[in-house]
């Protein structure tokens, strides 16, 4: 059997929560009025009673704690603009290192194609040096120019290539 509660008793239970807590009525008074509405309910009781027992310890708490409890609207606009302001800043710094990871990526990929360039080309060029080198076998007369003395094959060379310079010279006109 569940006892209902008027409308009289619901706003004699706001008006004990809703109580300012610096006006001179105490809690007693509407407690008593609730006893004698509610037939025994010791629940409605009970709740009634845990307003006031936490309204004795606010009072014996000095004033300036019921500011700090709760923040200022200001504040908050405050607090909420600076919480976006870091979520972006957090945002833009993980932008920003992975920026960095892509181009760390990306050097590295260079380096490793560069290496891979400079393989070929190392190639080639001992390729290119084994085929113009004389062969083991042959011996080819060493040519002593610290001497100063310039053999005369050496000019008639140099004469020829000369002559041939200046026909190609002439070719290409």
């Amino acid at each position: 059997m569940e006892e209902k509660i008027t409308d009289a008793e619901i706003d004699k239970l706001r008006a004990v929560v809703g109580m300012d807590i610096d006006s001179d009525e105490s809690f007693e008074e509407p407690v008593s009025l609730m006893k004698k509405g509610v037939s025994n309910n010791s629940s409605l009781i009970s709740s009634a009673r845990q307003p006031q027992k936490s309204a004795e310890i606010k009072s014996a708490a000095p004033q300036s704690l019921d500011t700090e409890l709760f923040v200022k609207v200001e504040e908050h606009a405050a607090i909420g603009a600076k919480l976006s302001e870091s979520k972006g800043d957090m945002k833009v710094i993980a932008d920003t290192i992975s920026l960095l990871a892509k181009a760390e990526k990306l050097k590295s990929e260079a380096i490793s194609r560069m290496e891979s360039a400079l393989n070929k080309i190392d190639a080639d060029i001992e390729e290119i040096e084994s085929k113009l080198a004389a062969p083991e076998g042959l011996h080819a007369p060493e040519i002593d120019l610290s001497t100063g003395v310039v053999s005369d094959d050496l000019i008639d060379l140099r004469s020829e290539l000369n002559s041939l310079k200046d026909e190609l010279g002439k070719i290409n006109k």
